[in-house]
Formats: structure tokens, sequence, C-alpha cells
């Protein structure tokens, strides 16, 4: 009988370590982008995409008051099979219509 208990004991112990494991990993995967920036522009790092980056870059120039335009991609080796993509944008002021399309006025 005590012999049971144990296996029940370790069963409940590794059925709440894997539950741990797999919210931190649900955690990290919501904190893997780190943006690096200031008033001017801002890397998005970890992000693959220009999509994907955006609205962590967008978050970023509107504590500046400004939006986020898309400069370029960089690629960084991480080891010999391994890459990483960081996006990379500029925080610019936003414009009005007229100042965008001087042929339109509103």
């Amino acid at each position: 009988m005590s012999s049971r208990l144990g296996r029940a004991a370790a069963v409940a112990m590794t059925v709440l370590l894997l539950q741990a494991c797999s919210a931190g990993n649900d955690r990290a995967s919501l904190d893997e982008h780190r943006t690096v920036g200031d008033s001017g522009s801002v890397v998005v790092q970890g992000t693959g995409d220009e999509e994907h980056a955006f609205p962590f870059a967008s978050r970023h120039c509107a504590a500046y008051g400004k939006i986020a335009e898309f400069k370029t991609m960089v690629t960084h080796r991480l080891s010999r099979y391994a890459t990483t993509r960081d996006a990379e944008f500029t925080c610019v002021r936003p414009s009005t219509p007229s100042d965008r399309f001087p042929g339109e006025r509103h």
C-alpha cells in the first residue's frame, strides 16, 4: 500500500513540475523580444519579420509621441546552424496628410 502512495506522489509531483515548466515557456514566448532604442530609433530583437516586430516598435515610439517606420532587417549568426533576425525602425513625428501629399488639401 505504501508503494502505491509513493508512486501516486511521484506522479503528482511530475505533473506539477511539467505544468510549471510549460507555464514558464508560455511566459518566455511573450517576453522573448527585447526592444532597444531611444527617441529616434528602436531595434526589436529576435522577431524574424517586420510584421511581427511592428507592434513592439510602435509601442516604443509612441512613448515619445512618435510613430514607427520600418528601416531594415538584420540577421545575426548565433552558431553554425542558428541565426536570429532583428528589425530596425526609425521613430518619426507623425505628419499631417497635407505635409505628406502637398497636392491634397483637406
